[in-house]
């Protein structure tokens, strides 16, 4: 008699839970706003991760590019220091 009373005293608490339960799987399990909001994000997250895949290839290229005129510049110093010792 208790086990009864026990299980129906659960059933009545938790009715409302299954239902809200079964309504969620009825309407595919989301909502179509926030799928679409997820989506927008995706496509800016991605577009995120090709600009920073964009800005370490200029990254590099600047790096190079200071080398070259680094290295370009370094004779012409050190002429100039050869010409103030004469």
């Amino acid at each position: 008699m208790i086990t009864l009373a026990v299980l129906c005293t659960a059933g009545i608490l938790l009715w409302p839970l299954v239902r809200a339960m079964a309504r969620r799987l009825e309407s595919g399990g989301g909502n179509a706003q926030l799928q679409g909001e997820v989506e927008i994000l995706r496509d800016r997250l991605q577009q995120l991760e090709q600009s920073q895949a964009r800005m370490g290839e200029l990254e590099e290229r600047l790096d190079f590019t200071e080398r070259l005129l680094a290295q370009g510049r370094e004779p012409d110093r050190l002429g100039a220091e050869e010409g103030h010792r004469a």
